[in-house]
């Protein structure tokens, strides 16, 4: 009789555990759905954004600050205009930096959300003419990070997300041409640029030692926006986008001392690159 309570209470506790890690899975399966759902319905980009993993525990809350660049092709489509347009017209050399602070919150053990302030301004070179140089402009977003497995030692498996969206303008000073000569603008017109992006994470962060961990991932990326094009008598619209590409984020996490850390992380596509570095702070 002791034997099978004995065997009784194993049992019960076995059937627990697996109830809890079958829990586990189905969340973490919903959570990458979702990621997945908010991928075919938004846009995306390329900005480094520290180890996939959440970085912070139920209830602790984290400060940071950033600077990053990133530069990939924009594919351009709209009333494309002159009949000296060669090739496609696209944006070959679209640049974004961005300069931002983050505020960061616990909501679980696993799942931690950043809201990110900042500014960024685009640039991007004329065929002809004005390169366009965005002034530094309001820019948001979001981050969110998730554990979706721990080997306890040194070894994290996260999934990460984060949306960014802000705008730039400029103005003419003379006779401008844009995306291999499809897009023309005259002195005194204005042009602004509204863009939308977001990145897709998936990789580990393995803790070398107590001050130093190296992360990493594949990473999907993309980017739209809108051109506008002012002038005192015409307007035109145009919009921007870049395929979904794959690619590999690499990085490391240096201890400052007082919990403090450095995040120097760059990331690479097969026609786009991102570079960048940021501080974060518990609080």
């Amino acid at each position: 009789m002791l034997g099978k309570g004995r065997l009784g209470r194993k049992s019960v506790k076995q059937k627990g555990f697996r109830k809890g890690v079958t829990q586990m899975r189905q969340r973490n399966l919903l959570f990458i759905m979702i990621l997945v759902g908010m991928m075919s319905s938004v846009t995306l980009a390329i900005s480094p954004m520290g180890p996939a993993p959440s970085p912070l525990g139920q209830g602790q809350n984290a400060v940071g600050a950033g600077v990053a660049m990133t530069r990939q092709p924009l594919e351009v489509s709209g009333p494309l205009g002159p009949a000296t347009g060669t090739g496609g017209a696209e944006l070959s050399d679209f640049e974004n930096f961005i300069y931002n602070v983050s505020i960061g919150h616990g909501i679980s053990d696993t799942t931690s959300v950043f809201a990110i302030l900042g500014f960024a301004d685009a640039e991007f070179g004329a065929d002809s003419g004005s390169d366009f140089e965005g002034g530094s402009e309001f820019a948001y977003g979001v981050q969110v990070n998730r554990t979706i497995h721990d080997n306890g030692k040194d070894t994290k498996w996260g999934v990460a997300i984060q949306y960014l969206t802000g705008k730039s303008d400029d103005g003419v000073s003379t006779l401008s041409t844009y995306g291999n000569g499809w897009i023309s603008a005259g002195p005194g017109y204005d042009l602004r640029v509204d863009w939308y992006q977001i990145q897709v994470l998936l990789g580990p962060a393995v803790q070398v030692n107590q001050d130093l961990c190296i992360y990493g991932g594949a990473v999907l990326q993309r980017i739209e926006g809108d051109l506008t094009v002012n002038g005192t008598s015409a307007r035109a619209e145009y919009e921007l986008e870049q395929a979904i590409e794959l690619g590999l984020q690499c990085g490391a996490q240096i201890n400052l001392g007082g919990n403090a850390s450095l995040n120097i992380e760059g990331v690479i596509t097969e026609q786009s690159w991102g570079i960048g570095a940021g501080v974060v702070v518990p609080l």
